[in-house]
C-alpha cells in the first residue's frame, strides 16, 4: 500500500512543523524534500543556491520528488516554497496523493521566518519582507492547486493537523481525478449526493472562493428540463445547485435554453453574449453549466469567447457528459453540415460529477452514456472492459458504488490523455474518438435523431470490424459484439439503423477533423483495451465502412 500527502506553500506556512503533527497522528513517515537534498549534495541550501545556481536546486528538487514517489509505505511530504512552479514537479505530486496548501498574510509568515531568513536565499536583499511577498503573488497560480487549503496566519500547527485530518475523511466520500495541465490543471470530484452533503459542499465552497477570489456574479446555463428533475423528496436540481452557489455570496442568473442539439448553434451563443452584457458580467466571475453535452460544448465555447476567456465549472448531469464530454475543454456549436465545426478546446475550472443524477436519467440517455464508457474499455482499458462485464446487473441497476467507479476509471482514462496531449498534436488524443468517425456520420445521416452514444457504439461496432480486417484476426470485433450484446440487447434498433442515409454518411466521413488531406487517423482498435492511430486513405476507408455498415444493419 502506498499513499502520499504533500504540502505545499511558502516560506512561514508551517509545512514542517504541520507535517510532523500529521504524519505522527497518521502513523506515516514524514519527509521534508530540502532535507533530502541536503542529505544528498552535502551542502545547506542557501549554499547550493550560492555555488551552483538556483537552476541545479531545482534539478536536485525534481529529482528527489520523483525518487519520493518510487517508494513503498505512506508517508507525509513537505515540498520547498517553490516546488510547484514546475509543472511535473505538479503533476507528479497531483497524480500520486493529496495536495494540500498552506497559505497565510505576508507579514505574519515573515514575522515567523525573520530568524532565519538568512538560510533562505530567495529572501536575500534589502527588503525581505517584500521579496516574500511577491514571491506569494507569483506563486499563487500554482498554490491554489490543491486539493485542500488552510489560512494558517491564526492557527497552530496542532490546529492546522486537525483540520486536514477532517478533509482527509472526506476523501473516502469522493474521488479526485487529475486533469494535469500546469497552471491549468484542475480536478473532477465524483461522488454520490454531492449536493446533499453539507461537509462536501462546504469544502467545493471554499474551493471555488480559492479558484475565483473576486467573482460577484455568476450565470446559470441549463434547460427546464434539467432544472425542473427532482433531486431529492424536498428540492429540485436547479434549487439545490443555487442553494450551493448561494454560500459563495453570489449574484446569480440563470439562463434557460432550448433543449436539444439544435441549440448548439452559433445563435444561442450570440444570445447569451448580449445577455451577458446585460448583466455585466465581468472577467473575474464565472459561468456555471448545468446539464449533459449540449450544454456543456455550447457553454464552455461560450465561456471561451466571452471577454475572450471566462472561467467556468461544469456540472454534468448525463452518465455521457460525466464520463467524456465535460472532460478535456472540447467546446464548440454544430453548423448544418456537421458537429462540431466551430469552437475551440478551452478548460473549465473544475468538473463537479454527482452520481444522484445518473439515477433519474431515462434508460436510453443512460445507455447512451455507457456507449462512451464501453469505447473507453474496447481503446483503453481491458480492466475497465472486464469490470463492466463482471458487474453488468449492478451497473444497469444503476447502483451508486459500481456507477462512481465506472465514471472515476473512465474519466481518469480521458484526463490522462488530454494531460498528454491537449490539443491533439501528438495523435494521442485521437485515440479518444474510436467509435465516433462512424458514430457522427451515423448521426448526421440520421438528422441528429439518434441519442449520441448510441451512434457511438453504433460505431464501435462498425469500427471493430473495420479494425479486425486491417489486423486480420476477429479478436476485438467479437469482444466488442460481446460487450454490445451484454449492455444493448434491450434497445429497439430498427427506428434508427434502417433510415441511414448513405449520401449524407458518407459526405459527413469526409468532413471529418481526422482527415489529412486524402487521408484520416484513424483509431484502430489493435487488443482489448488498446489502441494505435493508422493513416488510412479515405476511399479505403469509405470502402471498408460500407463493408462494416452491412453488419449494423444486422443487428
Amino acid at each position: 500500500m502506498r499513499r502520499f500527502i504533500f504540502i505545499t506553500g511558502p516560506s512561514g506556512s508551517g509545512k514542517t512543523a504541520v507535517g510532523k503533527i500529521l504524519s505522527q497522528k497518521l502513523g506515516y513517515e514524514f519527509l521534508d524534500t530540502d532535507e533530502i537534498i541536503k542529505q544528498i549534495s552535502g551542502k545547506e541550501i542557501k549554499d547550493i543556491f550560492l555555488q551552483d545556481g538556483e537552476d541545479y536546486f531545482r534539478f536536485l528538487e525534481a529529482k528527489v520528488i520523483r525518487d519520493v514517489v518510487q517508494k513503498e509505505g505512506n508517508f507525509v511530504v513537505s515540498l520547498g516554497g517553490g516546488a510547484v512552479i514546475n509543472p511535473q514537479n505538479l503533476h507528479t505530486i497531483r497524480n500520486n496523493g493529496i495536495v494540500i496548501n498552506l497559505l497565510g498574510k505576508p507579514e505574519k509568515l515573515f514575522e515567523r521566518i525573520k530568524g532565519s531568513r538568512e538560510e533562505r536565499p530567495l529572501l536575500k536583499g534589502d527588503s525581505p519582507e517584500e521579496r516574500l511577498k511577491q514571491l506569494i503573488l507569483q506563486r499563487e497560480k500554482w498554490y491554489k492547486i490543491n486539493d485542500f487549503y488552510i489560512d494558517t496566519t491564526e492557527k497552530t500547527p496542532d490546529e492546522v493537523a486537525e483540520e486536514i485530518l477532517n478533509f482527509l475523511k472526506l476523501t473516502s466520500l469522493i474521488d479526485f481525478v487529475r486533469v494535469n495541465l500546469a497552471e491549468r490543471s484542475y480536478d473532477i470530484v465524483v461522488g454520490y449526493k454531492i449536493f446533499d452533503n453539507s461537509e462536501v459542499l462546504d469544502y467545493l465552497s471554499a474551493k471555488l472562493k480559492r479558484i475565483f477570489p473576486q467573482a460577484r456574479k455568476t450565470a446559470i446555463l441549463s434547460f427546464h428540463s434539467i432544472k425542473d428533475v427532482m433531486y431529492s423528496d424536498e428540492k429540485t436540481t436547479g434549487e439545490v445547485i443555487l442553494d450551493f452557489l448561494s454560500k459563495l455570496g453570489l449574484e446569480t442568473f440563470e439562463l434557460n435554453l432550448p433543449e436539444g442539439e439544435n441549440t448548439k448553434d452559433v445563435f444561442y451563443a450570440i444570445y447569451s453574449w448580449n445577455y451577458f452584457s446585460d448583466l455585466d458580467i465581468k472577467k473575474s466571475d464565472f459561468l456555471t453549466l448545468l446539464g449533459g453535452g449540449v450544454i456543456g460544448d455550447l457553454g464552455g465555447f461560450i465561456a471561451a469567447c466571452w471577454l475572450r476567456g471566462i472561467g467556468y465549472i461544469n456540472i454534468p448531469t448525463t452518465l455521457l457528459s460525466q464520463v467524456d464530454s465535460a472532460i478535456g475543454g472540447k467546446t464548440g456549436v454544430n453548423t448544418l453540415k456537421a458537429k462540431n465545426m466551430i469552437g475551440v478546446i478551452y478548460q473549465p475550472s473544475i468538473v463537479i460529477s454527482d452520481i444522484k443524477f445518473v439515477e433519474t436519467l431515462p434508460d436510453l440517455e443512460f445507455l447512451s452514456g455507457m456507449g462512451e464508457v464501453i469505447k473507453y474499455a474496447l481503446s483503453l482499458s481491458c480492466e475497465l472492459y472486464e469490470f463492466l462485464l463482471k458487474n453488468k446487473e449492478s451497473i444497469l441497476k444503476r447502483e451508486p458504488e459500481h456507477l462512481k467507479k465506472v465514471v472515476s476509471l473512465s474519466s481518469s482514462l480521458k484526463a490522462k490523455i488530454v494531460s498528454e496531449d491537449e490539443k491533439e498534436e501528438t495523435g494521442l488524443r485521437m485515440i479518444l474518438n474510436a467509435g465516433h468517425t462512424i458514430g457522427h456520420a451515423i448521426e448526421s445521416s440520421l438528422g441528429f435523431s439518434i441519442p449520441h452514444g448510441l451512434a457511438v457504439v453504433l460505431g464501435l461496432i462498425a469500427e471493430s470490424k473495420i479494425s479486425s480486417a486491417i489486423l486480420g484476426n476477429s479478436k476485438v470485433y467479437d469482444a466488442a459484439k460481446q460487450i454490445f450484446y451484454e449492455f444493448f440487447s434491450g434497445v429497439d434498433w430498427s427506428k434508427f439503423k434502417k433510415n441511414i442515409d448513405r449520401q449524407k454518411f458518407f459526405s459527413s466521413m469526409k468532413l471529418d477533423k481526422k482527415t489529412r488531406g486524402n487521408k484520416l487517423k484513424f483509431p484502430v482498435i489493435v487488443d482489448v483495451g488498446r489502441a494505435e492511430i493508422y493513416d488510412i486513405e479515405i476511399d479505403r476507408f469509405q470502402k471498408l465502412s460500407e463493408y462494416a455498415l452491412e453488419d449494423i444493419e444486422k443487428i
